[in-house]
């Protein structure tokens, strides 16, 4: 990666922590229109895709996978592009897309392909998804607690509860 592509990702990462989701594609925009005489990288793509998600622009965030999957000077896709569209899909409530993208990947997605979805099923409460893919995800990573505890937050707005088979979520830590 070179210094200029370093130093406009983070211009777009800053952009998009802290909300400024137009700014992120708007500056990701002159990237890929040549504005400026700096390409986009895998990072670059990602950051703006997951701006994208956390504002719930559907159309433009599958704009971009586009534009990445169709850039042939970049290198292959990861499972964290892939789970990125699939945050999209699920934070906008298109969750049944988001499962046929995970079925249709070209490559085995990861834990965080899982976990995008079953995040979307906990938020719009979607049990019949959510149980059908917990299945899928304790299948391919049952030493993953994140399908567990992310099962039962959907399972409980019905007051039922899953014992997790023991398997315990490591408690989260701060520097703070």
């Amino acid at each position: 990666m070179n210094t200029p592509t370093i130093s406009w990702n983070s211009l777009l990462s800053g952009y998009a922590q802290h909300g400024y989701a137009k700014e992120a594609v708007e500056t990701f925009d002159q990237m890929t229109t040549n504005k400026v005489k700096v390409k986009p990288d895998l990072t670059s793509f990602l950051i703006v895709i997951s701006a994208c998600s956390h504002v719930g622009w559907l159309d433009k965030g599958l704009e971009c996978f586009e534009l990445m999957k169709n850039e042939s000077s970049l290198e292959p896709l990861k499972a964290e592009h892939y789970a990125c569209i699939v945050d999209l899909y699920a934070r906008a409530g298109y969750l049944n897309e988001a499962e046929e993208f995970i079925n249709g990947m070209p490559i085995e997605g990861g834990p965080e392909v899982y976990r995008a979805l079953l995040s979307g099923c906990r938020l719009h409460e979607n049990k019949e998804i959510g149980v059908r893919l917990a299945r899928k995800f304790v299948g391919h990573f049952p030493d993953d607690p994140a399908a567990y505890v992310l099962l039962s937050y959907i399972l409980a707005t019905d007051g039922y509860r899953h014992d997790g088979k023991g398997i315990r979520k490591k408690p989260g830590c701060s520097w703070i």
